[in-house]
Order: structure tokens, then sequence, then C-alpha cells
């Protein structure tokens, strides 16, 4: 199984080059690339031809240091603007550049959240099913042109009505496009009450594409290292053998000054435990 953290985790520190070479140096072997989470970024704001040749050059510092990048993160904006017709069409804008980029980055899985239009207290829910349902539709037929998988990423917010793995499960079902998956999100199942080994099993080989891998303490998204909160990560790591689970452990959590080889020694004993269980 590969190892997999998210890029922005050296990145942002080290910069690209000297941030991609200290990760494969600490052993992982493939990136989620996470910066096109971010559309105040230059990329986002440049011309066809610029955004292109900065997707090629990313990718090609990750080859020359061994790396693979595994899956990317689309836009995502905190505090949340999903409210009005105008940002979600804005949004869209930039998650279909985002799928063009992945492509561009040699990558399959593009993870993304749900349209939240109403923050984290959802009033509507009919409301926020239809413009999910019309929206992730639409992009998935987008991504489908290009070879690239959406994969809904299961949210924290205990009142969102899209957020658990059942419920965002049902969305892609509704939907029932090759192109649309899911990200299961380890800290966001604790925080709405779910061990993320019975999200696995619920989800299977065919629905789950991608993880995002971290801990917390079962009242706050805080990305901490596995075995550091309240999740069974023996039951976790055993759903993932059952359903035949060939994709990244790709890691979420905030690297500590001092501690990196203790996250990546972490990621190699769940992968092995994946294998043994």
């Amino acid at each position: 199984m590969k190892i997999g953290i998210a890029s922005q985790t050296y990145v942002k520190k080290l910069g690209l080059e000297a941030g991609l070479k200290r990760m494969k140096a600490d052993g992982y072997d493939c990136i989620d690339y996470d910066a096109l989470a971010n559309t105040e970024t230059p990329v986002f704001h440049c011309s066809e031809t610029e955004f292109a040749s900065a997707m090629k050059h990313i990718r090609t510092c990750a080859e020359d240091c061994g790396l693979q990048i595994w899956q990317t993160h689309g836009p995502w904006r905190w505090p949340i603007q999903d409210a009005t017709p105008e940002n979600r069409a804005e949004r869209f804008e930039k998650m279909t550049r985002a799928i063009l980029g992945t492509a561009l980055l040699g990558c399959r899985f593009f993870v993304i959240h749900p349209i939240m239009p109403f923050g984290e207290v959802d009033t509507d829910p009919a409301f926020t099913w239809d413009i999910n349902l019309d929206f992730m539709t639409r992009l998935a037929g987008f991504a489908a042109g290009h070879g690239v998988t959406v994969c809904l990423e299961n949210m924290p917010f205990r009142q969102q009505s899209i957020a658990t793995p059942e419920e965002c499960l049902r969305l892609v079902r509704e939907i029932h496009s090759p192109s649309l998956k899911m990200c299961l999100d380890t800290g966001h199942c604790i925080l709405r009450g779910v061990q993320p080994g019975g999200a696995v099993r619920l989800l299977g080989r065919d629905m789950l594409a991608a993880l995002h891998v971290h801990d917390n303490d079962g009242t706050r998204d805080l990305h901490q290292y596995p075995f550091s909160g309240v999740m069974d990560w023996g039951d976790f790591c055993k759903a993932l053998q059952e359903i035949g689970f060939d994709g990244a452990m790709s890691l979420e959590a905030e690297l500590e000054e001092g501690r990196e080889a203790e996250l990546y020694q972490t990621a190699v004993r769940l992968a092995g435990n994946v294998v043994q269980a």
C-alpha cells in the first residue's frame, strides 16, 4: 500500500521543490496535492496557458523526486461561501479549473466537499439536496471528459444534512456516475459518531476511492496523529483489508516539529496492519 500525505504539510514551510524532496526523504510514496483548495492563489487568476505550465512544473517536480500525485483537493473556502447562485457558479468554475489541473498533474482522484448553502447549520435539507444533486452531476460529467474521478468527502458538521458517510453515499448513488466516488475522512467520521471501520464497510471497494487519515478527541477536528485520539484503528485496518482497498494510506494529520519520522512510521504500521488483518 502506498503511503501519502497532504502536500502543504511540507510545501507551505519549505517551498515546492525542497518540500517534495523532504517528503520523499521522509519515506512517502505519493501526495495529496491540496494547494488547489485555495482559490486565492495565482493559478486561479492566470491564463490557461500559464495554468497548464504551472501544473506541468509541479508534476515534473514530483516525478523528479519519485513521488506520485495520488489525489488532489478541490476548492474549499472558510467561512463557507455557497449561499447564492453566484457563489455556486463561481465555485463551479473554479472546480472545473481544478479538475483540469488534476488531469495535468497526472492524477485521477479529485476530492471535494458537499455544497453547503446555509453554512454549518442546514436550515433547508431538501434545497441542499437539490443543489448538490445538480452541482455534483454536472461536475462528474465534466470530470469524466478528463479522466478524473470526483471523490465526495464526508464532513464533520453535526447540523449539516449531507455530511455523514451514509448521507454522502446516498447522493453519490443517486447520481450513479462512474466518475463520482467517495473520499472517507476518518476524523470527520468520529465527529459524527461514526467509527471509520463501519464506514469503510458501508462504502465498499466500489465506492471508496480515497482516504483522509487522522485522529481527534471526538469533539474537535484536530487532525491529530493516528492512535492519539478515540478512533478504533484496528477495526479501520481490518475493514480496509476486508473490502480489498487498494488505494493510498493518505495522511491529513498536522505535522509536528520533531515528530515527522513518527508520523510516517505510524502510517507504515497502519498499511502493514491492513495487509495482515
